[in-house]
Order: structure tokens, then C-alpha cells, then sequence
């Protein structure tokens, strides 16, 4: 658990840094695009090394994506309703790590490899950034443009 807690907070320290100068949009991009070159990694060979990068890697950008989409949330919903927005968010982001795991007891091989498993989920990681830097774009300016500094 140690090790969860150091990689967030070296999310945290990524994602104090990193948007200001990229935008929340693009840094939302990189760490799924960052998260996408760590799975084809895991393509290529499967170490003991290679092991902690990628889930560091994975870890950065599962927690600096979550990071910048909660100060998206901060910002544009209304008071009133940003608690139940916040909550339900949260439950819908944890749900979906439990149903990874679960998709994953049933696909991986048991000896834990399976470089056609791991490129689906680098195509699923490379399609996302794509499809976020896509619709971001297309809306032009506002979270796409670098987050002001603060004095």
C-alpha cells in the first residue's frame, strides 16, 4: 500500500506542474498516451524492471488523469450539485477498477502474460487520448489552453 501512496503522490506532484503549462486537456491526453506506450511495453517483454516502470507509468497516469478531471469537476458544476456529481463520480471511477479486475480474472492467462491482452489495452489507452484530444479540440479554447498561474 506504501507504494500506491508514494506513486500518487507523485502523481500529484506531476499534475501540480504539467497542466499548467499543457492545459488539463493535454495532460489528460499524455497520460493516456503515456499509459498506452507503458502497455506496449508490456508487449514487447515482460521483466521484473519493466514491471515496476510500467505500473509506476500506469499508476501516474491513471491518478494525473483522475486529478485534472476532479478539477474539471470543481469548476464547472453549480455548487448544489457538485457533491452528488463528486460522489456518484467516484463510485463510477471505482467501479471500474473492480470490473477491470474482474475482466482481467477471466482473460489474462493464468501465468499472468498475454501480449494480445496488453495490446488491446494499449489500443484502448492510444484510441482514448486520440478521442479526448479530438473532442477537446474541437471545442477550441477554454480547458484546452494552459491553466493560469497562480501568483
Amino acid at each position: 500500500m506504501d507504494h500506491l501512496h508514494r506513486c500518487s503522490s507523485q502523481a500529484c506532484a506531476a499534475c501540480s506542474a504539467a497542466p499548467s503549462s499543457i492545459g488539463t486537456s493535454g495532460w489528460i491526453v499524455a497520460c493516456f498516451a503515456g499509459a498506452a506506450l507503458a502497455e506496449v511495453a508490456f508487449v514487447a517483454a515482460m521483466s521484473v524492471p519493466l514491471l515496476y516502470v510500467g505500473a509506476f507509468a500506469l499508476g501516474v497516469a491513471a491518478q494525473g488523469s483522475k486529478i485534472c478531471v476532479d478539477a474539471i469537476v470543481q469548476e464547472s458544476v453549480d455548487d448544489e450539485f457538485r457533491g452528488r456529481v463528486f460522489s456518484f463520480y467516484d463510485m463510477v471511477f471505482n467501479a471500474a477498477f473492480v470490473a477491470a479486475a474482474a475482466v482481467a480474472a477471466l482473460v489474462v492467462p493464468s501465468a499472468g502474460f498475454s501480449p494480445t491482452v496488453y495490446g488491446v489495452i494499449a489500443a484502448i489507452y492510444a484510441l482514448t487520448a486520440f478521442g479526448y484530444w479530438r473532442v477537446e479540440g474541437a471545442r477550441g479554447a477554454g480547458r484546452a489552453t494552459p491553466a493560469p498561474r497562480a501568483t
